[in-house]
């Protein structure tokens, strides 16, 4: 492939991973240039095939912006046949918190594989990120609502709409539609699935600090019933359970939290949840924190109230957001793979596609990784 398309559909993968949402200003050409190691005349024409199609548009004077539709962005094909592609809906929270950089590379590596694949789909994705819980199943609904119109031939989906948005995707895949969970999945509910081992790597990230000498070890996480808290709870429990300690209820802090809520009140929920642990006869040692964003908001609320980690406080986390932080990386956590996962659903779906009628579900449960940074010491 001549090293123009290359860098043509590296840049369509870049606008599928959410990296220039509808309506951004991508760099300038000369910009592309340098990032890409290639001159100015390579990136004109690789710009120019997206410009062709309607990936892009030009604003004369301006620069050139993403001119993609808010609410759903189609991708052209990842190949060039001339029969129809299939179309294929990603339904997922495409909001831009710092530490879910990591989810955006899915959709990138769903594209890529397809590429590799030489699959002749597109992906129409739509954005179920809402301010708050009923905003975000209502965008899931209304996500679904498309995919039951539109003809899609397969839908992946990191599932945010509980248990209202169920019978729609009920509904779908007795149409015969393939459908993919991605991350998480309904519990008691037949489906395929990608993700991690929840259950394992939360006793995992428990034993390591168990090993650390900690006993009395706290576990932070929303008040969510999703299958990635549940099983890491249960994780975290099999772990004290297997050198004797039961877990103290105490030490289970569910926070009235989602992922809608903004920034401020986070912070003033977690200051509370630092306060009460603090403030045990017992407190504790250690804390696992269901995911990175918790355990850095963690470390702030403990360090406002004079304590250190790790010196006085051990924290551990979930995701390895820090990997793609320009600061100092500091948090050890369980890293998900989150490239891998984006790879193994494609890989799933396109299968799926190859046998339609199937009802046999399978799930892919991939391994995480121990990251030991500095937020965690011995006693």
């Amino acid at each position: 492939m001549a090293v123009y398309r290359r860098i043509e559909e590296d840049l369509r993968g870049r606008i599928a991973s959410g990296e220039w949402m509808a309506g951004a200003m991508i760099p300038s050409r000369k910009d592309l240039a340098a990032e890409y190691g290639v001159d100015l005349g390579t990136i004109q024409r690789a710009v120019a095939g997206l410009l062709s199609d309607g990936a892009l548009r030009a604003d004369g004077g301006r620069g050139t912006f993403v001119a993609m539709s808010a609410g759903a962005s189609r991708l052209p094909s990842v190949s060039k046949r001339s029969v129809t592609p299939k179309m294929i809906a990603l339904i997922y929270d495409q909001s831009f918190n710092p530490t879910d950089i990591g989810a955006q590379s899915i959709p990138r590596s769903i594209y890529h594989k397809f590429l590799e694949e030489e699959a002749n789909c597109r992906l129409l994705i739509f954005d179920t990120h809402g301010e708050t819980p009923e905003r975000i199943v209502e965008l899931e609904g209304h996500a679904l609502d498309a995919v039951e119109s539109e003809g899609v031939s397969g839908v992946i989906v990191w599932h945010s709409g509980g248990e209202s948005t169920l019978p729609q995707i009920r509904r779908i895949m007795d149409r015969g539609v393939p459908v993919i969970f991605m991350d998480r999945y309904p519990l008691g509910f037949d489906c395929d699935f990608v993700g991690v081992d929840d259950e394992f790597s939360g006793q995992e990230a428990t034993d390591y600090l168990l090993g650390l000498g900690h006993r009395r070890i706290a576990f932070l996480a929303p008040l969510e019933n999703i299958t990635t808290i549940d099983q890491r709870l249960a994780g975290y429990k099999k772990a004290l359970a297997n050198v004797g300690i039961l877990p103290s209820p105490e030490l289970i802090c569910r926070l009235p939290y989602t992922l809608s809520l903004n920034m401020v009140t986070l912070k003033q929920q977690m200051k509370a949840a630092a306060a009460s642990l603090a403030a045990l006869n017992d407190p504790p040692t250690a804390v696992f924190a269901v995911n990175d964003l918790l355990a850095h908001y963690y470390i702030s609320a403990i360090k406002e109230l004079g304590l250190s980690v790790p010196g006085e406080m051990s924290v551990i986390g979930f995701d390895d957001m820090d990997r793609f932080a320009p600061a100092p990386q500091f948090l050890t956590t369980m890293h998900q793979p989150f490239e891998t996962m984006g790879e193994r659903t494609a890989e799933l779906l396109l299968k799926r596609l190859q046998t339609p009628g199937q009802r046999t579900f399978q799930h892919i449960l991939l391994p995480t990784k121990l990251v030991v940074r500095q937020s965690c010491r011995s006693l």
